[in-house]
């Protein structure tokens, strides 16, 4: 992938991602039924995968009715794998060698050591393929929003933010 061709698709899934982020932790401060400054509180200090299982476990607590709880934990499943692609695409670094897009990892864990991993960045058309991934995802979130204000579990307000 040359450099000119990556910024505009890593752009556009930095955009989508952020946007599920957000749909993803006003729905957990809709579900917790708190004020949204004390839910911003709360989630501004989450990582997005603990907003994720707070919002199962809230859930469970709330939402009584077994199918929307089912949809719940498959829509969780699905919000962990967005994570997960996010983390590939953003959590690496890149660099440009040769005219080329590179990708690079450097971790240290306690168990592993010390790890330095470089292959070429992911295609242009995976990043799309990601982005669109992501896109659905937060149409799924808006759809059991939709679903949980029928049940007077999220109020009006949400679609404020969408």
């Amino acid at each position: 992938m040359k450099v000119e061709d990556a910024y505009e698709p890593i752009g556009k899934f930095v955009v989508k991602f952020q946007s599920l982020e957000l749909i993803t932790s006003i729905l957990l401060i809709e579900l917790i039924n708190q004020d949204y400054d004390v839910g911003w509180c709360i989630v501004s200090e989450m990582s997005f995968a603990r907003v994720v299982a707070g919002l199962v476990s809230v859930g469970k607590l709330r939402i009584k009715d077994q199918k929307l709880l089912e949809e719940l934990h498959r829509l969780a499943l699905q919000l962990n794998e967005c994570e997960n692609k996010r983390n590939t695409i953003l959590h690496s670094g890149y660099f440009e060698m040769a005219g080329e897009v590179k990708r690079f990892k450097v971790t240290a864990k306690q168990r592993a050591g010390l790890k330095k991993i470089f292959f070429d960045a992911c295609g242009i058309q995976e990043i799309i393929a990601n982005t669109n991934f992501i896109d659905q995802t937060n149409k799924l979130v808006v759809n059991f929003v939709k679903k949980l204000q029928t049940h007077g579990l999220v109020s009006k307000v949400f679609f404020r933010f969408c």
